[in-house]
């Protein structure tokens, strides 16, 4: 659930990288999307489109009642292209088992943790 679909579409494709695969509408404001990266994909729909099907979703607050854990490679370097672009709770840092991860606000409240696994040594 999101505030502004066409928002949200920007900020995950200027800030992470995905690519729109479809809309409705297809054009102009949309109410719905799907992007995708990799084998990543993620669905946004308006506050208003999905309250329209389901009233009880008008009391549900947006963003920080939900959270992302995502394992990835390549974590030092999404970092280094995203960090003077976006809310970055907390940076690169080492687990105590064995990954490294880092989090990440996105434009509608939403976290993500983005984690690899470090290598013996590193």
């Amino acid at each position: 659930m999101v505030t502004s679909v066409n928002e949200t579409v920007a900020w995950y494709k200027e800030n992470l990288g995905f690519e729109l695969v479809m809309s409705v509408p297809e054009e102009e404001e949309m109410d719905w999307a799907m992007v995708q990266k990799d084998e990543v994909a993620l669905m946004f729909q308006t506050r208003k489109s999905i309250v329209a099907d389901s009233s009880f979703f008008d009391e549900i607050p947006m963003g920080g009642s939900m959270s992302f854990f995502t394992k990835m490679s390549g974590l030092e370097e999404l970092y280094e292209k995203i960090s003077d672009k976006s809310a970055i709770i907390k940076t690169p840092y080492k687990t105590f088992y064995g990954m490294k991860e880092m989090m990440i606000k996105d434009c509608n409240g939403y976290f993500f943790t983005f984690a690899e696994e470090v290598e013996s040594g590193e």
